[in-house]
């Protein structure tokens, strides 16, 4: 545990405690899908035919790029990290479902409501709605690519499931912010009268 507190804190001084945790859960998020990434192709590897195995140095090559992200979040700079784990993420689905094809491309659509939770979460609601209309468009175009697949599979499967995933999750991060702003209001106001009363 105290490895992995070593790992993730920031090396840069960071005196803002909420910039500070959030360099601290980027860093920590590029770590574990490093690691993820690593453990699930050493567990799998061995099953791999011939031609599957070639597929290997291409997710090797999309794991390492987790390493820039992960760099940039220890050294202070959270929006670049943010962003640029939002575009590493979804530049390796969308190569994993252009290069898959079929049905099977079509179900790793699905994972594209990871980037929209990690997006909503350290984003503003604005770069979200961006981020969904770009989902639905690279599905769309994906079916284009795809004319052996049924639409209407496409639409009630991974377009409604990712629509759908959106709203809930910018429901949940609404009430969540509002939460936020209001328990930071009301420890305002406490603070204030604190401050009068000792005046």
């Amino acid at each position: 545990m105290r490895l992995w507190h070593r790992l993730v804190e920031p090396t840069a001084a960071i005196t803002d405690t909420q910039h500070h945790r959030e360099a601290r859960v980027i860093a920590g998020l590029s770590l574990a899908l490093i690691f993820v990434a690593i453990g699930g192709i050493l567990v799998t590897v061995s099953r791999y035919t011939d031609t599957q195995k070639v597929a290997v140095l291409p997710a090797c090559v999309g794991t390492a790029l987790f390493v820039y992200p992960y760099h940039l979040s220890r050294r202070g700079k959270v929006q670049g990290a943010i962003n640029a784990l939002a575009v590493i993420a979804s530049v390796l689905i969308s190569s994993a479902i252009y290069a898959v094809g079929g049905s099977t491309g079509r179900d790793i659509t699905y994972y594209y409501i990871m980037v929209t939770l990690f997006i909503s979460a350290f984003s503003r609601r604005f770069y979200t709605f961006l981020w969904v209309a770009a989902v639905v468009v690279i599905i769309a175009v994906f079916q284009l690519f795809n004319p052996a697949l049924e639409w209407s599979d496409t639409i009630r499967g991974p377009l409604a499931f990712n629509v759908f995933g959106a709203a809930i999750i910018l429901t949940v991060t609404s009430f969540w912010n509002t939460r936020e702003r209001e328990k930071r209001t009301q420890l305002e106001i406490s603070e204030r009268k604190r401050t009068e009363l000792l005046v």
